[in-house]
């Protein structure tokens, strides 16, 4: 936001530039108050009635002048008649061309210079002294208003001749007709340099800068301010020329003039001095150093408004210096000018006042005196001009005034938030900056600053009590809701202004509740359906309406029910009444159901048996009227959840009046909610103010129900306890690992005599056959260990290609829209195919695993994984893409997850959509074939290789599920290498980044370890007696069996035959379970911890 307030100071500093555009042209009207008499003497010409006559007429004056470059007293009376015909005519911007092209430009620069004497040696005054010279300075900077003739005029070699008029001050001081010379020669070099930035470099080198130095301090003020004119022009964006008006001591000058009584005067040094400061931040300091400060501000209350703009963009720049600079600003008097200006009808000046108070408002102590002066209200009024730059310098100003909490509640009592929001900004930097002033309003809403709100809540006037209801609605935390709203009646206002016949209030109030109603949910989870006083139990699907067991039957519109009264008495209090209290239905085989259609009451059994049902719009309201008799809380739930996607701006009335009739909670509050939301589409309905009185006490009834549960702060306080602990005791466990670890590596290092060798000749720590393992259990950790230990001698395996890079950021991206996130792992090595950084991507948004190829781990392996997720709480599906098994489950339990997603969209008034769901994973773990077989057909390219899909695919599955299929993602580096040489075994990483010989030996090594493989299994695939324990030897042997010594071959072999399950049902994978005695000893340590934190 600061460069973007440096940029409307640049704006304003080039439009000043362009101020001097229109001055140029001035000099048009400044000739005729001037040259008036000359004009009665001589007598005007009437203009030619044709091109051709005017062609003619110049032609002719240019011919005069041409020949009368002389001393003689007649000659320069026919070249000032000459001249003057000229200037008359240049004065027509139509005609100047004309004037140009009939070659008047080298004669007029030929007559800036005095001509010879009649005679040699003569030196007394020429006729006409100055004259003929000034007009011809002056017909040339009326030429040179046109750009392209600028360079023209230069080339012919005026500007020599005009920096010596500028030295003609020294022949006669107290001559008007010198003072007119060099004032019209100062005039035209400010029209030649003006915008040319090589012209003014000219300027520079043919000494023009010094001399108009001096005339700053001449005595005619008209050439005093001709003089600035020009070095304001040439200061202007031009580095070389700013030092060298600084180097010959102008300053002193130009800030004594800032003092001057005469608005012009002062107007152009003022000029001068910020064209020097702009960009520059030494001349800025070595201005300041001269005194500049005090005279700038005392500009603030000129009587001319051009130099009050100049000025305040002054401050603003000298404000940017350092902090000192802005505090003595303020404390020299500026800001009540400052704001006086804010309410100046001139849009400028306005602006630049906001400029300079937004630079002020900086520093703390500024910020308080800003808003003490008065300074808050015209800057929110200036919020809502259709200037673009005048908004945002105000915006920016009050960006630094919300930055102090004295400024806070100023802010709110006059209602500053409502301004904020209600705003329509023209550009985004706007909008920006005012949302960056929401958000640090919000962050200061606490302490002594919310204290102060709630005194003015509680004895302010009406307006600022609602004023400051209104603003906390927006702004304040969660944690703080109770305290004002419900505590100090901050409900009670902003209900009062809902039921205000003043749209504007209601409008207010009903978006302050929202805001109040978002920020509670969000802080909250959504409401549960009440539990049954009993465990639920579902007896499942093949039960519904099945006579097998049955000792109940319900006759429903003549048919026949078969259902289980175990499984009715576990649903309700109603069934349990029914069948325990004494009721005839009691002992009754055939229960007689009169009020409820057969497909209602087959809907709701079903609920009942299986704990889930499809509920569509056609007979949710029947079914909820079914719920609400049976006293069926979570059927109710799904009910009002359907029907509340329904809720429109015409039958909301009509929703309502259904939530009261059958005591719908959720879809009471749904149309509440509705009702605030969609305020400007209601409020035109004749039928509103009524709504509004109907709903005005179950809106109170659910705000003080939502914001007196419990805010869970002592919750989180707890759980952040907990949290402690557990990483505590990880951190113990991780200790006991990693000394089991370690002291098993250092037993390979210790154990010498090759009789049990591991990968290239270190020890192993069980190496054996499969009959040496036994039926004892298998150690994994062990494995682990040796794994860790074989991969230390390899070099790293790192796998990171370039579309993955580009893929990860988009995929973060795409992350924050999806509903559930499908994690595609395999199934052999779950934990090394799972993302280190996946958490913290995620969030909290709900996830699924799927371990896919499953056909390729046993089903010990598979229950061991489905117990090790059940046991964290982790939705797991096991899948075969290739086949299509689990796709149907993992179809359900995406749209499951994600079912409450359409809900809340409905209850905002927003149209249902498909859920998404997004499928990550690392590479080749079977993420396309997965979409392919839920699709089935080939939408996504598949192939037994990592890296095949590179980009970010949407694909539609039915009406209900939109998937994305994305390319398999890896971590940057790959720290654990044991987990990089299982993702090389099991094809999920690209070939090139390993090498195929020595991941094959490790694979021989782990297999001969593992129990659902053995040294049998190699012996029996391959002919090849060995034991497995150097997996570098087995891979030669089978290289010189089958591949004529070709190791890399054979090495292929081994992992290609795995890959395709030839080794049977092998993970490399299982959860472990080795440091679960360690966990016993850390437990007393957990539960003393744990204990004493949440005491605490």
């Amino acid at each position: 936001m600061e460069n973007q307030n440096q940029n409307s100071g640049r704006r304003h500093r080039e439009n000043s530039a362009s101020t001097s555009s229109s001055s140029r042209r001035s000099l048009k009207r400044k000739l005729d108050e001037e040259f008036g008499d000359d004009r009665g003497r001589i007598g005007g010409e009437s203009p030619p009635d044709s091109h051709q006559d005017l062609v003619r007429e110049v032609r002719t004056q240019v011919e005069i002048l041409d020949s009368a470059f002389s001393s003689n007293e007649q000659d320069r009376a026919s070249a000032k008649r000459a001249i003057h015909v000229l200037s008359e005519l240049a004065k027509n911007e139509d005609i100047v061309n004309v004037i140009v092209d009939c070659a008047a430009v080298p004669v007029l620069v030929k007559h800036l210079q005095a001509p010879p004497p009649v005679r040699e040696g003569e030196s007394g005054p020429r006729p006409y002294e100055h004259e003929v010279e000034k007009g011809s300075a002056f017909t040339l900077g009326l030429l040179a208003i046109k750009p392209e003739h600028q360079q023209l005029i230069v080339d012919a070699g005026a500007l020599p001749h005009l920096v010596d008029l500028l030295k003609r001050h020294s022949y006669s001081p107290h001559s008007r007709a010198v003072n007119g010379v060099i004032r019209r020669a100062a005039d035209a070099i400010t029209n030649l340099a003006h915008e040319n930035s090589s012209i003014k470099t000219r300027v520079r080198i043919e000494g023009g800068i010094p001399p108009l130095v001096e005339l700053l301090e001449f005595a005619d003020p008209k050439v005093q301010r001709a003089a600035a004119g020009a070095l304001r022009t040439l200061a202007f964006k031009n580095d070389e020329n700013k030092n060298q008006i600084v180097e010959c001591n102008a300053l002193p000058t130009l800030i004594l003039m800032l003092r001057s009584e005469d608005a012009a005067i002062h107007y152009e040094a003022v000029g001068v001095i910020g064209n020097l400061v702009h960009s520059s931040p030494n001349i800025k300091k070595e201005v300041l150093a001269a005194g500049a400060l005090q005279p700038v501000i005392g500009l603030l209350s000129s009587c001319c408004s051009e130099s009050q703009r100049e000025a305040a963009l002054l401050l603003g720049q000298f404000a940017a210096t350092d902090s000192d600079c802005k505090v003595h600003i303020v404390q020299r008097g500026a800001v009540p000018p400052l704001i006086e200006m804010l309410q100046s009808p001139d849009a400028q000046l306005k602006e630049m006042s906001a400029f300079a108070l937004g630079r002020l408002a900086q520093d703390t102590h500024n910020q308080a005196g800003i808003a003490h002066s008065g300074g808050i209200v015209p800057l929110l009024k200036l919020l809502e001009s259709k200037n673009g730059s005048l908004q945002h310098n105000a915006a920016f100003a009050l960006y630094g005034l919300a930055d102090n909490e004295d400024n806070v509640a100023d802010l709110i009592r006059v209602g500053g938030v409502q301004k904020l929001q209600d705003g329509e900004f023209i550009v985004q930097p706007t909008r920006d900056c005012v949302a960056k002033t929401l958000k640090r309003l919000e962050e200061k809403i606490h302490g002594r600053v919310l204290s102060h709100l709630l005194y003015m809540m509680r004895v302010g006037e009406k307006n600022v009590q609602r004023r400051v209801a209104l603003a906390l609605a927006h702004l304040c935390s969660p944690d703080d809701q109770r305290t004002i709203f419900i505590d100090n009646n901050g409900l009670g206002l902003l209900l009062e202004l809902l039921e205000s016949s003043n749209p504007k209030h209601q409008r207010e109030s009903s978006m302050a509740l929202c805001r109040l109603a978002n920020k509670a949910s969000s802080l909250s989870p959504v409401d549960a359906a009440p539990p049954s006083p009993i465990p639920q139990v579902y007896l499942g699907e093949q039960y519904v309406n099945n006579p097998t067991l049955s000792d109940v039957t319900f006759l429903v519109e003549g048919k026949r029910f078969y259902a289980h009264r175990i499984c009715l008495l576990a649903s309700s209090d109603a069934f349990r009444a029914m069948f325990d209290g004494g009721y005839r239905e009691r002992d009754a085989k055939d229960i007689e159901i009169p009020n409820i259609r057969w497909d209602v009451f087959e809907l709701m059994m079903r609920y009942i048996y299986t704990g889930s049902v499809d509920v569509n719009l056609d007979i949710a309201q029947d079914l909820l009227r079914a719920a609400d008799q049976y006293l069926l809380e979570g059927l109710k739930r799904l009910c009002e959840y359907t029907i509340a996607q329904d809720i429109s701006a015409e039958n909301v009335s009509l929703m309502f009046e259904l939530s009261e009739a059958f005591n719908a909670l959720s879809l009471r509050h749904a149309c509440i909610l509705f009702t605030l939301e969609k305020f400007d589409k209601l409020c035109i309905m004749p039928w509103y103010p009524q709504l509004i009185q109907r709903i005005l006490p179950e809106t109170r009834n659910y705000f003080v129900r939502m914001l007196t549960r419990p805010i869970h702060a002592e919750l989180r306080r707890k759980q952040s306890h907990f949290l402690i602990c557990f990483h505590y005791v990880r951190l113990i466990i991780a200790l006991f690992y990693f000394k089991n670890k370690m002291g098993e590596i250092n037993l390979h290092k210790e154990i010498v005599g090759g009789k049990k060798l591991g990968w290239n000749g270190l020890e192993s720590s069980k190496l054996g056959s499969t009959s040496d393992i036994g039926n004892e259990e298998f150690d994994w950790v062990e494995l682990e260990a040796d794994l860790y230990h074989w991969t230390k001698v390899l070099r790293p395996v790192q796998w990171y290609p370039g579309h993955i890079a580009k893929t990860e950021k988009e995929l973060k991206d795409q992350l924050k829209l999806m509903d559930v996130v499908i994690e595609v792992r395999d199934a052999r090595i779950p934990m090394s195919t799972s993302h280190p950084q996946m958490d913290s991507w995620l969030g909290n948004r709900k996830r699924i695993i799927v371990l896919n190829r499953e056909d390729m781990i046993s089903t010990a392996d598979r229950n061991a994984w489905a117990s090790y997720y059940a046991r964290q709480g982790t939705k797991v599906v096991f899948s075969n893409g290739q086949l299509g098994m689990g796709t149907m489950k993992l179809n359900r339990l995406a749209k499951a997850l994600a079912g409450g997603v359409n809900i809340k969209r409905k209850a905002k008034g927003l149209l249902p959509r498909p859920v998404r769901a997004g499928i990550v994973g690392y590479p080749n773990v079977g993420k396309s074939s997965l979409i392919n077989r839920l699709l089935k057909r080939r939408m996504c390219p598949a192939a037994p290789r990592p890296g095949v899909t590179r980009e970010l695919k949407w694909v539609r599955f039915g009406k209900d599920l939109e998937l994305l299929d994305s390319p398999g993602i890896i971590p940057m580096r790959i720290n654990d290498q044991s987990a990089a040489i299982k993702l090389a075994i099991c094809d999920d990483i690209g070939e090139r980044s390993y090498d195929v010989t020595e991941v094959a030996a490790i694979l021989v090594q782990m297999l001969a370890r593992l129990p659902a493989a053995g040294n049998k299994a190699l012996r029996d695939r391959y002919k090849i007696e060995t034991d497995g324990r150097v997996g570098k030897i087995f891979v030669q042997k089978l290289a010189l069996q089958l591949f004529n010594g070709d190791t890399h071959q054979a090495a292929f072999r081994i992992l290609s035959d795995f890959r395709k399950g030839k080794f049977g049902w092998v993970a490399l994978e299982r959860p472990q379970g080795r440091t679960i005695h360690n966990i016993k000893i850390c437990t007393h340590f957990f539960h003393l911890f744990f204990i004493r934190a949440t005491d605490e």
